[in-house]
């Protein structure tokens, strides 16, 4: 009845001192609860709509209970309450009445008990974007008690608010049991497993059918010096293991490993992480040394026949090519036939999968150089997926496709890394085939640059 009662006081001061009339003011309300995807109480909403008509509400906000877990009872609010971090699940996505939104969950708990806190929107943002992790300390206000399944939950209203890390005494707050582990102390059958890792390579990324549902998985390595494994990262995850880098530092939370056909496997399940460029308190081995190979940055005129390099390059041109080659759905060779009969060398007959291949001209200002990508490197050039280009083969010509896509791929710069190759036409003329494509990060290729000029007065 409280929320009704200051519905109705909010609604009429609203529309007394706005000018507006109540059939108006709903109208706002409703649009309001509407962009928010249904997530806003009629007292929220229309405490918004009055903001944004420059009406001063002041109402006395209940004043914070500080209270304890073990205390929660559902209805609750107006809460304070410091808990630390004990889990953090993979961000999802939603869709609710056609608007799009995100939102996470996380396992807290203090001295008398654990709960799950859920949190939406830009909360949920925010708790990406400022790399919360188990052991954060949060200091929840403004909290409130729901139930959901049978469960406790707590969340946090509109005009609630969490702060990260606060100053605060937390050492009677429980410890976040998970340490990260380095990847040669990993055996099999563990769960619930944290690692720091840099990627080494991503592999494209599968998709297929399973019990009427499209589903998706990608395999990447990583390493930390100690050793390295495969990673299997599903549906969700596996889009955000898909825009991963090769060099990437990143964290891993909340895994389990399994004996696989090549050794130790980390799979990433419903309740894993990968947190992106974490803060981490020790040394991290550089790729190149974690995968045995050293790619030189040169300029386009310095590259020589036979080596591995990067050429910081922007592309000029997209070349003529089929765009679309088939593989061994098993190993990913290259698969012969037609049809519905496809051959692997290796494998014998495959059901074969499209792998996308893009011939363009990148050019440093020194020089061009014609370079071959593949598979997801492919995708990343020209911002689409195989399966989106692959359809439009039959009703376009590849060169009809390349012509219309030119345009916007056409200027982006890029950092190619691959082997520098004689072309197969003609020996005087070089080429490389790509192995990475990296979007460049303009403030470090910046901070290179002015280094290495300073390094040049210097001498």
């Amino acid at each position: 009845m409280a929320e009704t009662a200051d519905f109705t006081e909010l609604l009429a001061k609203v529309c007394s001192e706005s000018g507006k009339s109540e059939q108006e003011i709903r109208k706002l309300i409703e649009e309001k609860k509407t962009k928010f995807t249904g997530l806003l109480t009629d007292s929220g909403a229309a405490f918004m709509v009055a903001k944004e008509l420059k009406v001063q509400v002041e109402f006395e906000k209940p004043a914070e209970k500080k209270t304890k877990i073990s205390t929660l009872e559902e209805g609750m609010k107006g809460l304070e309450l410091p808990v630390r971090v004990l889990h953090v699940y993979a961000a999802k996505e939603f869709e609710k009445e056609g608007r799009k939104g995100k939102y996470c969950r996380l396992l807290v708990g203090d001295e008398t008990g654990e709960i799950s806190l859920t949190l939406w929107s830009e909360q949920a943002k925010e708790i990406e974007k400022k790399k919360v992790e188990r052991g954060t300390v949060l200091l929840l206000k403004n909290a409130a008690v729901s139930s959901y399944k049978g469960q406790l939950q707590l969340g946090i209203p509109f005009d609630g608010n969490i702060e990260i890390n606060p100053k605060l005494d937390s050492s009677t707050l429980p410890k976040a049991e998970k340490v990260a582990l380095k990847i040669s102390d990993l055996g099999e059958a563990m769960e619930n497993t944290d690692v720091f890792a840099r990627v080494i390579r991503v592999f494209e990324m599968n998709e297929f059918m399973r019990d009427g549902e499209k589903r998706k998985v990608v395999n990447f390595l990583v390493g930390d010096g100690s050793g390295q494994v495969r990673a299997t990262a599903w549906n969700d995850l596996a889009v955000m293991a898909n825009k991963l880098e090769a060099g990437e530092l990143i964290k891993i939370e909340g895994a389990y490993t399994k004996k696989g056909q090549k050794g130790l496997e980390l799979h990433l399940g419903w309740n894993s992480r990968i947190i992106s460029n974490p803060t981490i308190g020790f040394e991290m081995p550089k790729l190149e040394e974690l995968a045995g190979t050293e790619f030189k940055r040169k300029m386009v005129k310095e590259l020589e026949k036979g080596e591995q390099a990067e050429v910081l390059g922007t592309i000029t041109a997209l070349n003529r090519g089929n765009l679309i080659f088939k593989v061994c759905g098993k190993c990913g060779s290259k698969a012969q036939g037609e049809a519905d009969s496809w051959l692997c060398a290796k494998c014998g007959e495959t059901k074969p999968k499209n792998r996308l291949v893009v011939t363009a001209t990148i050019d440093d200002g020194t020089g061009a150089i014609r370079a071959s990508v593949f598979g997801r490197n492919a995708e990343k050039i020209l911002d689409r997926h195989t399966e989106e280009i692959a359809s439009k083969i039959g009703e376009k010509t590849p060169a009809e496709i390349i012509g219309e896509i030119s345009g916007s791929v056409v200027g982006k710069t890029f950092l190619f890394s691959g082997t520098v190759k004689a072309n197969a036409m003609n020996e005087e003329e070089l080429e490389l085939t790509a192995s990475t494509v990296k979007s460049i990060d303009a403030e470090k290729e910046m901070e290179n640059a002015l280094n290495a000029a300073e390094g040049i007065q210097g001498k």
